[in-house]
C-alpha cells in the first residue's frame, strides 16, 4: 500500500468532513436569512406605525455597515499578523540548532514528506512550534522558539513527537484550512452578534401604541417593551440552537484533527512520550474553568490528549455530547425556514415535501462521518462499539425533540401556563409524533452504522471508495424513508415507504458481501455480514487501522509507513 495519513485513510474508509461542512455552510446561511425574515415581519412590517422609520433605515444600513467594518477589521488583524510573525522568522542556521535540525530530518525522512522542511527559529515567542505551509520558496519549515532547544535536549523522545505533529500538518497539506476554519467560525459569530444586537435594539424602539404623526427626536424615542422581547423569545432561541450546532461541529472539526496530528507524530517519532508531556501539563484538581476556556478556544484540553495517545484512538468518537446537539439540525432546518413558503410562492404540500427531503439530508450529512467511524469501531473494538452504536442511536433519536421541548418552555412561559400543563404539552407533542420520530431516528442511525460496518469490512482498506457513492445514496434513501415515515399519518402510505425502505436494507448489506471480492483468493466477502474483516484465506482487509489501533507505536512504521498489499507489515 502507498504511503498514507491516518487522515487520508478514514476519508477512504468514508470518515470525511465535507457533507457536514457543506451542511453547517447551509445552516449559517439560513440563520442569516431567518434573522433578515425577523426584521420584514417587525420593524419592516410596522415602520411608520409602532416605529418610525428613520430608526429602521437608520439600524439596517448601522448593521450592514458594522458587518462590513467587522469582516474589514478581522481580516486586516489576521493578515498583518501573519506578515509581522514572518518578517521575524530566519533560518536556524545556528549549532545550538543541530539537534532540533537532525531530529527534523530523522522525522520527515519517515514521513510522506518528499523533502525534508526547513527549519527557521523566531525570537518573539520562545515557546513557539509551528508548521508554516508555503508554496513559493522557501517552500515549508517548522518554526521553533529558543527556548525548544532546552526542551530537546530534555525530552528528546517527547520533542521528535512534537516536531511529527508539525510534520503531520505539512503532510496532510490542510494548516490554511484548519486556521481559517477557526477564523471563519470568530468571524460568523462577530457578525451575527452584531446583527442580533442590532436588531434587538431597534426592538427597543417599537411602541405598541403608536409613534403618532409628530414624534420627537426624529422617532429616536426607546420604549424597550418587554412583551415586545418575551412574543420573540422562540425566534432568539432558533438562533441560539443553531448557533450551537455551528460552534459545536467547529470545535470536533479542529479539535479531532488536532487529535489525529498527535497520533501521527506519535507514529513518526515512534514513542507515546508525547502523552507524558500532556500529563505534565493537567492542572492537579479539576478546574471547570480552564476546561470551558479549552472549549470555547475550539482546543483539545491536556487529558483529552493524554487520554488519546494512550489508547490509539483513531476513531475520536462522541456517543453523548456532539450527537446531543447535532441532531438538533433536522427539526431546526424546518423553524429556520419557517416564513419563506409565502415569499417563494410554493405550494404547501410541495413545501412540507422538501422540508421533509432537505432535513433528513441535512441530519444525514452532520452524522455521516460519525457513523462511519461507529462502523470502523464494529470492527476494531466490536465490545466497546456494541455499547456505544445503541447508546449514540438513541441520544441522536432523543436530540431531535430538543428544540422542540425548548419551544414549548417558552410558549407556556409567555403565556404563564403552569409547569403541569407545561409537561402535559411535552408530553402530548412526545406520543402525537415526537416520540415516533426520536424511535425512528435512533433505529435508523443505529441500522446504518451496521452498514458502514458491512461496506467497510467488505471493501477493505485498499478500495473502500469504489462503492461508497452507492452507500451514501442508499444511506440517504433509508433516512429520508424514516422521516417520511414518522411524519406520514396515514398508515396506507406508511406502510409503502417502510415496504420500500425495509428491503432496501438488506440488499445494501448482501450488495456489498456479493460484489466485493478478496484480493488474495478472490472470493465473495461474505464473511463482511458477520462484520468479520477477514477472509476465510486468512487475508485482512483490514490490517492497517488495526496495527495502529492494537499495536505500540514503536513498531508501527517499521518500514515508513507501507504495508504490503496481503496486508501484512513488510519486514525492515
Amino acid at each position: 500500500m502507498k504511503a498514507t495519513h491516518p487522515v487520508s485513510l478514514l476519508r477512504r474508509l468514508g470518515i470525511s468532513d465535507g457533507p457536514a461542512a457543506a451542511a453547517i455552510i447551509i445552516s449559517v446561511c439560513l440563520q442569516y436569512l431567518f434573522l433578515a425574515k425577523l426584521w420584514e415581519g417587525y420593524p419592516l412590517r410596522y415602520m411608520g406605525d409602532a416605529i418610525h422609520p428613520n430608526v429602521v433605515l437608520s439600524m439596517i444600513s448601522l448593521t450592514v455597515l458594522g458587518a462590513i467594518v467587522i469582516a474589514a477589521a478581522s481580516l486586516n488583524r489576521w493578515r498583518n499578523g501573519t506578515n509581522a510573525a514572518s518578517k521575524l522568522e530566519r533560518p536556524a542556521v545556528n549549532t545550538s540548532f543541530d539537534s532540533i535540525r537532525s531530529a527534523l530530518e530523522h522525522i520527515a525522512a519517515r514521513s510522506t514528506l518528499p523533502s525534508p522542511p526547513g527549519l527557521l527559529y523566531t525570537p518573539k515567542n520562545g515557546d513557539a512550534l509551528e508548521a508554516r505551509e508555503r508554496v513559493t520558496p522557501p517552500g515549508d519549515a517548522v518554526v521553533v522558539g529558543l527556548n525548544q532547544r532546552i526542551r530537546q535536549r530534555d525530552r528528546p523522545r517527547a520533542f521528535e513527537a512534537m516536531l511529527g505533529h508539525e510534520v503531520s500538518h505539512l503532510e496532510l497539506a490542510e494548516t490554511r484550512l484548519e486556521i481559517w476554519a477557526r477564523r471563519g467560525i470568530l468571524l460568523h459569530f462577530r457578525t451575527l452578534g452584531w446583527a442580533v444586537a442590532l436588531f434587538c435594539l431597534v426592538l427597543g424602539f417599537i411602541d405598541r401604541r403608536g409613534i403618532g404623526s409628530h414624534p420627537s427626536l426624529g422617532g429616536f424615542i426607546p420604549v424597550f417593551d418587554g412583551a415586545v422581547f418575551a412574543g420573540l423569545s422562540s425566534q432568539f432561541a432558533v438562533l441560539m440552537l443553531s448557533s450551537a450546532i455551528v460552534f459545536v461541529y467547529s470545535y470536533y472539526f479542529v479539535v479531532r484533527r488536532e487529535h489525529v496530528h498527535d497520533f501521527r507524530g506519535s507514529q513518526l517519532a515512534g514513542t507515546d512520550a508525547l502523552a507524558d508531556v500532556f500529563a505534565a501539563q493537567r492542572p492537579p484538581a479539576f478546574r471547570p474553568f480552564d476546561a470551558f476556556k479549552d472549549f470555547f478556544n475550539l482546543h483539545p484540553d491536556p487529558a483529552a490528549r493524554h487520554r488519546a495517545i494512550r489508547n490509539r484512538d483513531l476513531i475520536l468518537i462522541s456517543v453523548i455530547l456532539y450527537p446531543l446537539v447535532m441532531s438538533g439540525l433536522q427539526p431546526l432546518t424546518l423553524l429556520l425556514t419557517a416564513g419563506w413558503r409565502d415569499f417563494f410562492g410554493v405550494s404547501r404540500e410541495a413545501w412540507n415535501l422538501g422540508l421533509t427531503v432537505a432535513s433528513g439530508l441535512f441530519l444525514y450529512a452532520v452524522l455521516r462521518a460519525d457513523l462511519a467511524r461507529l462502523g470502523l469501531g464494529l470492527l476494531l473494538d466490536p465490545r466497546r462499539y456494541a455499547l456505544f452504536v445503541p447508546i449514540y442511536a438513541l441520544v441522536a433519536g432523543l436530540a431531535t425533540q430538543i428544540p422542540r421541548i425548548v419551544l414549548e418552555v417558552l410558549y407556556g412561559w409567555r403565556h404563564e401556563f403552569s409547569l403541569d400543563q407545561i409537561a402535559d404539552r411535552i408530553w402530548s407533542g412526545t406520543l402525537i409524533g415526537g416520540g415516533r420520530i426520536a424511535l425512528m431516528t435512533a433505529a435508523i442511525l443505529g441500522l446504518l452504522a451496521f452498514l458502514n460496518g458491512v461496506r467497510i469490512a467488505a471493501t477493505g482498506e485498499t478500495r473502500p471508495g469504489k462503492w461508497s457513492a452507492i452507500g451514501d445514496v442508499v444511506a440517504a434513501i433509508l433516512v429520508v424513508g424514516a422521516f417520511t415515515i414518522a411524519s406520514l399519518s396515514s398508515l396506507q402510505f406508511v406502510i409503502g415507504v417502510l415496504a420500500f425502505c425495509a428491503p432496501l436494507i438488506f440488499a445494501c448489506a448482501i450488495f456489498f458481501a456479493l460484489v466485493c471480492r478478496c484480493l488474495d483468493c478472490g472470493r465473495r466477502r461474505t464473511s463482511a455480514l458477520r462484520l468479520s474483516t477477514r477472509c476465510s484465506c486468512g487475508r485482512d482487509h483490514l490490517s492497517l487501522p488495526k496495527l495502529w489501533t492494537r499495536h505500540p507505536f514503536e513498531v508501527q512504521l517499521s518500514v515508513p509507513n507501507q504495508v504490503d498489499i496481503k496486508g501484512r507489515e513488510k519486514p525492515a
